[in-house]
């Protein structure tokens, strides 16, 4: 019989140490842990601060003060920041975990590492996971735990054994919810209610995990020498950007690389590749162009004298076919309209693991 499996948004702030290999592992070993129970994790999506804009917040090391439900939190600055935090949640539904990387070791009393936030709004159960660089993939476990734990009541406290000064946490250090977080046995008890949970949703297996992205496009060149003596001597040509396939998956998250294009007599344009695989199967790229330009006929590289650069960021869509994107580039530093006008067309298609 196949398992269940929960959905995780994974949200990364400034500061973060881990890579997304460190992630995909942490949720791989928490899987691994809760398969005791036929509950498997999948990573619905994954955003950083280049591509999310309220994520670009840093935590320091012991800022972090309040743990547990969020309306109990006091009215503190720090508390604020937390609070602003945890209302980000860009394509998480309400029936998935939104789950927050941040800086720093640990909170403020210099052991906790990890911690499950649970809220209420506007009737809708909301289930949040605080990671810092202290923690592991069993704290991971241990607090995705206690929002599979949670009732109709809202109560997520132990079914089994639960420890009279804090009823969330099980007395057994060999069990997943005793506080230390030492053990990873799951009893039988604490299965029956967490397979209750409305988090888990059928399984299916991740079959689009690896892509190959497809590329080609042309570059356009205007060399401009004109001049008062001469106001055709305007040079242009086009470049063939030969098509070629980039390869990306889990275990190869990113690639960067800049090609160099020579062009008309005077005029060279460099293209900057930086492509991050996201774990909702798009690809970010971040494209860029730097335009040099000499007085004399180009005959090597030119890297001294930089006149005009620009760049964007773009999301190229799971399964997109021959998806557009054209940037330009100009000489800024000159009375002339010297520019390279770039155009892509890029694939983002499935690939298998013999691929990457």
């Amino acid at each position: 019989m196949s398992n269940k499996c929960v959905k995780l948004c994974i949200y990364i702030t400034r500061g973060v140490s881990k890579s997304d290999k460190d992630i995909l592992e942490d949720v791989r070993k928490a899987s691994a842990i809760w398969t005791q129970c036929g509950v498997e994790y999948r990573i619905k999506n994954r955003f950083t601060p280049i591509q999310l804009p309220d994520l670009n917040v840093s935590f320091q090391n012991k800022e972090i003060t309040f743990c547990g439900t969020l309306s109990n939190a006091p009215d503190t600055a720090a508390n604020a920041k937390l609070k602003q935090l945890l209302a980000v949640r860009k394509e998480c539904t309400e029936d998935e975990i939104a789950v927050y990387y941040i800086g720093g070791d640990t909170f403020e009393d210099g052991v906790s590492t990890s911690c499950f936030y649970f809220q209420e709004v506007d009737n809708q159960k909301r289930f949040s996971v605080l990671l810092t660089n202290g923690a592991t993939s069993d704290h991971l476990a241990h607090e995705l735990g206690h929002a599979l734990l949670v009732r109709e009541n809202g109560k997520y406290d132990d079914p089994i054994n639960p420890d009279p000064a804090d009823k969330i946490h099980n007395t057994d250090p060999c069990n997943l919810m005793n506080k230390a977080i030492k053990g990873i046995n799951i009893k039988e008890r604490q299965c029956v209610i967490v397979n209750d949970s409305p988090l888990l949703k059928e399984w299916s297996p991740p079959s689009d995990m690896f892509r190959n992205i497809h590329v080609r496009g042309s570059l356009f060149i205007r060399d401009d020498d004109s001049s008062i003596f001469d106001a055709h001597a305007a040079d242009t040509e086009t470049h063939i950007i030969k098509p070629f396939v980039e390869k990306l998956g889990p275990l190869k998250t990113h690639e960067a690389y800049a090609i160099g294009i020579f062009t008309t007599d005077e005029v060279q344009i460099f293209i900057d590749y930086d492509w991050t695989w996201n774990f909702d199967s798009s690809i970010t790229l971040e494209i860029g162009m730097r335009l040099y330009e000499d007085d004399d006929i180009v005959s090597g590289l030119i890297f001294d004298d930089l006149d005009g650069k620009n760049s964007k960021i773009v999301k190229i869509p799971k399964d997109a076919v021959d998806f557009e994107v054209k940037l330009n580039v100009l000489n800024e530093d000159e009375n002339e309209s010297t520019f390279g006008s770039l155009k892509l067309f890029i694939s983002n298609e499935i690939g298998f693991s013999g691929d990457n």
